[in-house]
């Protein structure tokens, strides 16, 4: 932890460091008298003197520059002189006389004492109100923003507790402790704000600053261009910004490195086209979270793999002609990029004949009503042995960090039908996988960022493998439920879908907006699983008016 401590003796031996910590210093007028002085005890020593006269209304200052989060500690050591001369000891009348006189064995004044008043910076800021019978006398601060702009300010005043008459009563100490919350300055005082003389004595004036470890902070407008900038004096500065991503200063452009291209915040725009640039056709191809950063985000992207259920024809198996294109294109223009363009589709209408018995164990070519084909135990154990199989092929298609080398780009899984159970086969040992090789990921316990399964077939057979999986069921969908065991929610609908009556609500047309509802809610959610389920049935709501229930 960094701290820093600044202390104001008054002693001559100490002056030129002190006048390089403290301001105002030539403008003091500095008292030897053992009486008043805090640092030699019974010694001779030095304080400064405020007695609310016309160069003494201000004493000696320190400004600081500070940051969030820094704590500073205030305190100086302080007495006055009873104004009632009549209670003073013969000792003290001697003293009292020698300083009205300016005697110059006694009274030292700056350089700059006589525009002491007239050269302070910040009359007015402060209104003080003094103790019950004690003069006007205060320590004082003041925060100011990075453009000087007044934030608050306070003071502690002195009390009667250290009224003098020749006794040599203690020392008052005034302190305050106050935390930073955003860049700026500190500015802390001394003061006497009598209009009739009464005398005060500082000393003792100490300062400590311990520093946060926020050194830099900047603030982003929503496409990332920064404003209220601030870093810490003399801190080496840290060039990954907005997203993280490392700002360039070559030839003073401030684009941001996001590996493959390069981002302007100040026009929100990329400087080449969007390698998926024809899956956007409502958009430039240059655009930047889709010319809408509030309700998108833009990290380091997702790469989309789409599990089929029961094919019609094998055409259409790990093909994207199984799906709806709205679908796709409701992936593909959600917000959450795919920095490849890539998108991986995996036939999930297929069985295996054993479980775990090793990689290689042969899968059926095509799925079956009948036998293995039909249960879900044999469409999971032909995904555990595919999603091992695919698993280098997949990892081929991940971004990397351009530095470090590992993967950073995440995983969404879209399952329908009969592939759910192939899904979580799939799912398990993807997670197997990613544990083993965990040296190839910058974060491996959150490569899949969730597993989306619409309309599960044989629900009440399923089980959840990954901690962020939902499941999505329409009611009088004859061919789903809503008994997936293991997953952070099962949403239910009353929704029909086009075509036959049992059918129609199974269809992967009939997932539209449940697919676009499920999207924005994860992305506003900040992968909160009770939020996004939440949102979800507030999006279901609000945007198609249709009624969503949760298990």
């Amino acid at each position: 932890m960094d701290v820093e401590t600044k202390k104001a003796t008054y002693e001559t031996s100490n002056m030129a460091v002190e006048m390089g910590d403290f301001v105002r210093y030539t403008s003091a007028r500095r008292v030897l008298a053992t009486i008043f002085d805090k640092t030699n005890g019974a010694s001779t020593g030095y304080s400064q003197r405020l007695n609310g006269s016309a160069n003494e209304k201000c004493g000696i200052a320190q400004s600081i520059s500070v940051m969030p989060g820094d704590v500073i500690d205030m305190e100086v050591y302080a007495k006055y002189v009873d104004t009632n001369s009549a209670n003073w000891t013969p000792a003290l009348n001697a003293l009292m006389g020698q300083i009205a006189s300016g005697s110059s064995s006694v009274v030292f004044d700056g350089a700059n004492y006589s525009t002491s008043t007239a050269t302070f910076p910040y009359h007015g800021y402060l209104t003080t109100s003094p103790a019950a019978g004690a003069p006007k006398a205060y320590l004082n601060w003041l925060i100011f923003d990075r453009e000087t702009n007044f934030i608050t300010g306070g003071y502690r005043p002195i009390t009667t507790d250290s009224r003098e008459h020749g006794q040599d009563v203690a020392h008052e100490r005034l302190f305050n402790q106050i935390t930073i919350t955003e860049p700026g300055y500190v500015y802390i005082y001394l003061s006497n704000e009598e209009t009739s003389p009464v005398e005060v004595y500082f000393d003792e004036f100490k300062v400590t600053q311990t520093k946060s470890p926020v050194i830099q902070t900047q603030d982003y407008y929503p496409f990332g261009l920064t404003f209220n900038s601030y870093s810490r004096e003399n801190s080496i500065p840290n060039m990954f910004k907005f997203n993280g991503k490392e700002e360039q200063t070559e030839l003073s452009l401030a684009w941001l490195d996001y590996g493959a291209r390069m981002y302007m915040p100040e026009i929100g725009r990329w400087g080449i086209a969007d390698p998926k640039a024809e899956l956007l056709e409502m958009s430039s191809p240059y655009v930047y979270s889709l010319n809408s950063p509030i309700n998108f985000i833009d990290p380091d992207g997702e790469l989309p793999i789409y599990i089929n259920g029961r094919v019609t024809s094998d055409s259409q198996r790990g093909d994207a002609s199984y799906w709806d294109a709205e679908i796709l294109n409701t992936v593909r223009n959600s917000g959450i990029p795919n920095p490849g363009g890539q998108e991986f589709f995996v036939d999930g209408d297929r069985w295996a004949y054993s479980w775990k018995a090793n990689d290689g164990m042969p899968i059926s070519a095509k799925g079956n009503w009948t036998d293995s084909g039909n249960l879900p135990s044999g469409r999971h154990a032909a995904g555990y042995y595919e999603g091992r199989r695919d698993f280098k092929k997949i990892l081929s298609m991940l971004e990397r960090d351009p530095e470090s080398g590992k993967i950073i780009e995440k995983i969404q899984i879209y399952s329908h039908s009969r592939g759910a159970s192939f899904a979580t086969g799939y799912v398990e040992s993807l997670l197997e996988l990613i544990k083993e090789n965990a040296d190839q990921f910058e974060d491996p316990s959150s490569v899949i960022d969730f597993v989306f399964h619409m309309g599960p077939h044989q629900s009440q057979s399923l089980h959840a493998f990954s901690d962020n999986e939902y499941a999505d069921h329409h009611n009088g969908d004859a061919l789903s439920g809503n008994k997936m065991e293991g997953v952070k929610g099962t949403f239910s609908s009353k929704q029909k879908g086009s075509g036959v009556p049992v059918i129609g609500p199974h269809s992967t047309s009939s997932f539209v907006k449940d697919v676009n509802a499920f999207l924005k809610s994860f992305q506003s959610s900040g992968k909160d699983s009770k939020k996004l389920i939440k949102n979800f049935v507030n999006t279901m709501k609000r945007e198609y008016n249709i009624d969503v229930t949760v298990e």
